[in-house]
């Protein structure tokens, strides 16, 4: 009798539980393994070859916990993959950025812009995908967003401070893709500067199609502070995780996780 099938989600921090959020908004009840690499420096201050490593040290978590395909729910971590979906170490890996692409190329109006971090940005991964006649692409980095939504900073005036420059720099758009998974949890912030914004959540294009039969269950770990991840999911994502597993930053020896 085969084993249940099982899908990974990978993320620097918390941001991947909006599209973990998105496949249960499909009915879809497939278990997931959720890892958050939180107690990494974040992924969009690596470079292409530091997240390849790391990916290489990833998959053989995913494999050890029975998982053979992962959402890289980190754009980030999809530009250092060098196809939209790439086998590493026996795992499936699967870019976000294809659904980023999407989503943004039906974005209404003629100036659309696209935040992210560092290195998604400055990889142009999304810049050399991005070409629609009559539309125009901005691009820059909005790097310190994914920090606050670690922290469960939504809201206030500093946010309100960071967030304001993020859009300064962008000057006047019509349509806002968000290509960190983190930023969804600042949407309030975002329309209380710009009211009527198209923002553009890719989520939910990322987790079309796929399987739907499971128990339901989600196993979430992180290198980070597994309180930490609890609160941040809580107040960005409205997710509630029961049970987190504190992991080790060295994913080889997380063999007997820790639970929160």
């Amino acid at each position: 009798m085969s084993l249940p099938e099982k899908i990974g989600i990978l993320d620097w921090g918390i941001g991947g539980i909006s599209v973990y959020r998105a496949l249960r908004a499909t009915g879809s009840t497939i278990d997931v393994v959720y890892l958050s690499d939180s107690g990494n420096k974040p992924y969009g201050k690596h470079t292409l070859e530091e997240l390849r490593r790391r990916l290489a040290e990833v998959a053989e978590f995913f494999v050890a916990h029975g998982v053979s395909r992962v959402l890289v729910a980190c754009n980030s971590a999809s530009s250092a993959l060098a196809r939209d979906s790439e086998s590493i170490g026996g795992v499936r890996f699967d870019s976000i950025v294809p659904a980023g692409v999407a989503v943004a190329r039906r974005a209404a109006g003629a100036r659309v812009g696209v935040i992210g971090s560092d290195l998604t940005i400055g990889s142009k991964v999304y810049e050399q995908r991005l070409s629609v006649p009559g539309r125009k692409f901005v691009f820059t980095s909005a790097q310190p967003l994914s920090a606050l939504v670690e922290r469960g900073e939504l809201s206030g005036d500093p946010v309100a401070r960071v967030v304001g420059a993020v859009l300064e720099r962008l000057g006047a758009i019509d349509s806002l893709l968000l290509a960190c998974t983190h930023y969804p949890a600042l949407v309030p912030a975002i329309h209380q500067l710009r009211p009527g914004l198209e923002l553009l959540d890719p989520a939910g294009a990322m987790v079309s199609g796929l399987p739907r039969e499971g128990k339901g269950s989600l196993s979430f770990y992180t290198t980070g502070s597994g309180a930490l991840s609890r609160t941040a999911a809580r107040s960005g994502f409205g997710v509630e995780l029961e049970v987190v597993h504190e992991l080790g930053i060295d994913l080889a020896e997380c063999r007997k996780p820790s639970i929160l």
